[in-house]
């Protein structure tokens, strides 16, 4: 996907926003994105495991919505502090989750995908990967790339972003 910028967790420090512009360790800055002429609709944030959670409370509290948040592994932590913003509800959603993850039960993601459901999230893709217990597969990293392909479609010079 060479028309995709992706930024991880494991990224060398840089200026962030929200320090001041100070050099920490980040792997995302949605405003320093924005600054720098990307669209919203063109920002995906996801995340394994607690990076997960942290994408499900970046992607569906904010008012300002985003192309897209991936979750893998993960849940909604603090069930009764998450607040869905509906400005959110049609934030497309990928769900990807073993059904022997013993870490992140089944049953909690389960129980998420229900949540944004409940609160208005029109756009929710959900994979279940039988035996899978907290890890990858090669098919959940073909179901990333196919989402990814559809929420961020390569776009051509003489298109905007």
């Amino acid at each position: 996907m060479p028309h995709v910028k992706f930024v991880l967790p494991t990224a060398t420090p840089r200026p962030v926003a929200i320090a001041n512009g100070r050099e920490i360790p980040a792997w995302y800055d949605i405003e320093a994105f924005v600054e720098a002429g990307i669209p919203r609709s063109r920002i995906v944030v996801g995340g394994f495991s607690q990076g997960g959670a942290v994408s499900y409370f970046t992607g569906f509290q904010t008012k300002q919505p985003i192309g897209g948040v991936m979750v893998l592994s993960s849940f909604i932590p603090r069930e009764k502090e998450f607040q869905f913003a509906p400005e959110t509800a049609g934030v497309p959603l990928l769900i990807c989750h073993g059904d022997a993850d013993s870490r992140a039960r089944y049953e909690w993601a389960l129980k998420s995908k229900q949540r944004l459901a409940d609160a208005g999230a029109k756009d929710i893709t959900f994979y279940t990967y039988p035996n899978m217990d907290h890890t990858s597969s090669p098919q959940e990293m073909k179901d990333v790339r196919a989402w990814l392909g559809r929420v961020l479609p390569a776009i051509s010079q003489k298109q905007e972003l």
